[in-house]
């Protein structure tokens, strides 16, 4: 199991952090990838968006990519905080990317969204020179940013015409909310609002247009939630909600539920989200096509 956890850089002791996308920024790459660094993919309302690429140095691929989106509360964070994962993916035969986003409250929603979607039509663009398969593209997120890596899952190219695609064939939630129309705790209300902006906090439409559960439709890309039964700032019920609206909707998901758990870490059984990283990472190489690892189911 822990050669299998490493396969996303991740251990006991980070998986929280990572998976939150709040982990201190890692050492050099390792010899035997090819990485690149604050890759500029978007210029909007003055800033530069970035983005950090790395891939196998050995082979000619086209490989896979994981797009991995930080949370933060659409505040803070930055995509570094997933750089150890960033580095563990590109020396196990896939490519990876971690990107930014604009923040609330400067910039309300949809900016975030627009941001993934445009992150993604980059990397594709790119598939050539990085030796990346444009038609294998998957997500990871967690917290605000597993509820980016849901609504990339659900909204596709929806209003996005004559846009190169920025499907994807996978997405990994880690405790991202999915409903915005419901009432969030007081740690988390203000996060919501300020995501929605406060002259739309109430609006029922806007919190409909920023929620991945009224997106969804059938030939959406599967997904994969991990959710902790106690968690204080997205509550439990957001995930056994977009489940079942999942399977009503004809679209493939998967519940991995820690009990005990709160906002990513704790949990009645150290060991689950150990086992929550396996799950995931396990999901996302079945449906990006690559071979399971020895020993692992």
């Amino acid at each position: 199991m822990k050669t299998w956890i490493k396969w996303a850089g991740l251990t006991a002791a980070m998986t929280l952090a990572v998976a939150m996308g709040m982990a201190g920024r890692a050492p050099g790459p390792p010899d035997s990838i090819v990485y690149e660094e604050d890759v500029p993919y978007k210029e909007v309302d003055g800033e530069t968006l970035r983005m950090d690429y790395a891939r196998p140095k050995d082979g000619d691929g086209p490989f896979p990519v994981v797009v991995f989106i930080h949370g933060g509360g659409w505040r803070g964070g930055d995509r570094s905080m997933f750089r150890d994962a960033l580095f563990s993916v590109a020396q196990q035969g896939c490519a990876a990317v971690t990107v930014q986003y604009r923040f609330a409250p400067r910039h309300a929603f949809p900016a975030q969204l627009d941001d993934a979607r445009d992150a993604v039509r980059y990397v594709r663009e790119r598939a050539r020179e990085w030796k990346i398969d444009p038609d294998r593209v998957a997500a990871f997120g967690g917290s605000a940013g597993g509820h980016l890596v849901l609504l990339l899952a659900t909204t596709a190219d929806e209003g996005e015409a004559g846009k190169p695609s920025a499907a994807i064939k996978a997405a990994v939630s880690i405790a991202g909310p999915v409903d915005l129309t419901k009432r969030f705790p007081d740690g988390s209300r203000h996060m919501v609002e300020d995501l929605l902006g406060r002259d739309r906090k109430a609006d029922r439409q806007a919190q409909e247009a920023a929620s991945p559960l009224f997106h969804l439709d059938a030939g959406d890309a599967p997904a994969l939630l991990v959710h902790g039964t106690k968690d204080d700032l997205v509550p439990y019920e957001q995930a056994t909600a977009f489940k079942e609206a999942c399977e009503k909707a004809g679209v493939e998901v998967e519940l991995f539920t820690i009990p005990g758990g709160n906002h990513g870490g704790g949990g009645d059984d150290p060991g689950d989200w150990d086992r929550a990283v396996v799950k995931s990472i396990a999901f996302l190489r079945e449906r990006l096509a690559l071979p399971p690892l020895p020993g692992v189911e």
